[in-house]
């Protein structure tokens, strides 16, 4: 009997430490059992994964649609001051009803969209709001009678109809990268950021006629080639 209970001893200990061992090595991210073949397969060639029609196209649409909003960033505080004659706090006053007028359509589309859980309708309400608001901002901007509050108005009406396009776009993104692989969301979105400078470069040519405005100030009056 004690010889039996050794004997059965001596095997549970030998099973045991075969599944600590088991388990250990499936603990272990080097091991092959923690990281099956499909994994395997999933994380091989990401950004290849990733470079399909509906991803690409979708990051390159999104940033053609930003390339106002870069041209804010970049020329509106200049474009009030030596065009419209307006003082630097007051031209960089009108980028503070931009911002904030963004950040608050962001944050309260994303809620609602999530809560309706639809994206295309708010995309396409943005996206046309954003076409009207920029061409009459434009249009407006052509003549030097148009006063402070009306662009201030126009800025934030365009900066609303911005981030009701782009907060549901992100998820929308997203969520077409994680249709094709759910393990590549990080791999799409730094395509997507990767993507982005291509279409939004090419107002950088405007830079020699910013420059060019930029020269005469603080007067108000715009140099030659400078907008009128």
């Amino acid at each position: 009997m004690r010889r039996a209970a050794r004997a059965a001893r001596r095997t549970l200990g030998a099973t045991d430490t075969s599944q600590d061992s088991n388990v250990k090595q499936k603990a272990t991210p080097g091991s092959s059992p923690a990281w099956p073949s499909g994994w395997q397969a999933a994380l091989r060639r990401p950004f290849r994964q990733v470079l399909k029609l509906d991803i690409v196209g979708s990051a390159f649409a999104i940033a053609v649609f930003l390339i106002m909003y870069y041209l804010a960033v970049g020329f509106l505080p200049a474009f009030f001051q030596t065009v419209f004659g307006f003082s630097q706090s007051t031209a960089s006053s009108l980028g503070n009803w931009f911002w904030a007028g963004q950040a608050v359509a962001l944050v309260v589309t994303g809620v609602v969209s999530d809560r309706l859980r639809v994206r295309k309708p708010f995309m396409l309400i943005g996206a046309i709001g954003a076409v009207i608001t920029t061409t009459v901002f434009a249009l407006r901007a052509t003549q030097h009678a148009t006063r402070y509050q009306t662009f201030a108005v126009l800025l934030t009406l365009l900066a609303v109809c911005i981030g009701i396009t782009y907060a549901p776009w992100m998820a929308s993104f997203t969520e077409t990268v994680e249709r094709r692989n759910p393990a590549l969301t990080a791999t799409g979105l730094a395509m997507n950021r990767w993507w982005r400078p291509a279409p939004v470069s090419w107002p950088r040519a405007c830079d020699p006629v910013a420059i060019r405005c930029i020269r005469g100030y603080p007067s108000p009056a715009p140099g030659p080639g400078c907008w009128r």
